[in-house]
């Protein structure tokens, strides 16, 4: 069975061509537009260039995934098109010009989602948090003995970070100092964030791997669990490391430090020590939701 899934995210609008077999998920292909949608979000409305150049993407996605005549194929859309005022019309516009239906994630759903793609996959202690930093939005939970007990959406991702924040593309010290600031106190206005004591985190997503691509380019730590002294200085990194950080993750010149910087400043709050990136995103745990579970019934 081969299922296509368009992910269109604030930061980037990817299709991934999985194939199940034997109850399990492969990923066959994967491939990547740099859309930035948020940077086409004025007064937290979807702009007609927006529009156009998700459009763009899109069609040329989904023609992609016509051509490898697969048994499922979904569109869904996270903080992109949830967290702007016109979504409703944004969409409309969108699914006319594509000739296909698209679906929003809650911001619950995409939480819970990244998660059961973990749970299904991965090893995890006792306790602990995952993390997925998208372009425009961040879900954090807290689960313990394998089942979430508290799970939160925060709108703002590595993306809007380094917008709101950043002049040019790698921020100064005074900027991340003013960042630093603002997401600690986005973390400490959840009372439940604030009591926990955990020591491992696991994050999903490309930014949770692209801190594993730099930790290898510095030559920090061997092992894929980075340890917090690592996390931190990736994150205090500055504009006299824009080459190494150019050779590691190109593609994320300007989303890297706003990234590392909010996994840093949560690890401080919650005390943890180890942080880890998964191979899974919410995209696996879409596919076990809304398409395998009917198939496993």
């Amino acid at each position: 069975m081969k299922i296509g899934v368009i992910d269109l995210g604030s930061n980037s609008i990817r299709l991934v061509i999985y194939e199940y077999v034997d109850k399990q998920l492969n990923k066959l292909l994967n491939f990547k537009h740099q859309g930035k949608a948020v940077l086409f979000i004025k007064d937290n409305k979807m702009s007609d260039e927006g529009v156009e150049a998700i459009v763009s993407s899109l069609k040329q996605l989904v023609f992609m995934a016509k051509i490898y005549e697969l048994d499922e194929f979904r569109i869904f859309a996270t903080a992109s098109l949830r967290n702007i005022s016109n979504s409703a019309e944004t969409v409309a516009k969108i699914e006319q010009q594509i000739h296909h239906k698209m679906e929003v994630l809650s911001d619950e759903e995409e939480s819970l989602f990244g998660f059961d793609a973990i749970l299904r996959n991965e090893e995890l202690p006792l306790s602990g948090l995952t993390i997925d930093i998208g372009g425009g939005s961040m879900e954090i939970i807290y689960f313990k003995d394998k089942k979430a007990l508290f799970s939160t959406s925060i709108p703002v991702g590595s993306l809007s970070f380094a917008t709101k924040f950043v002049d040019e593309v790698i921020p100064t010290e005074d900027e991340q100092a003013e960042m630093r600031q603002f997401i600690r106190n986005h973390y400490e206005s959840l009372p439940w964030l604030k009591a926990i004591q955990v020591n491992s985190i696991m994050g999903i997503g490309g930014t949770s791997r692209a801190m594993n691509t730099m930790n290898k380019e510095l030559n920090l730590e061997k092992n894929g669990t980075l340890h917090y002294e690592t996390v931190a200085t990736i994150a205090n990194l500055g504009i006299e490391h824009s080459k190494q950080i150019i050779k590691a993750v190109p593609d994320r010149l300007m989303t890297m430090l706003p990234g590392a910087i909010m996994i840093d400043e949560l690890m401080q709050l919650v005390l943890a020590d180890e942080f880890k990136a998964s191979k899974m995103s919410v995209r696996e745990g879409y596919i076990y939701n809304r398409i395998l579970d009917k198939y496993e019934q």
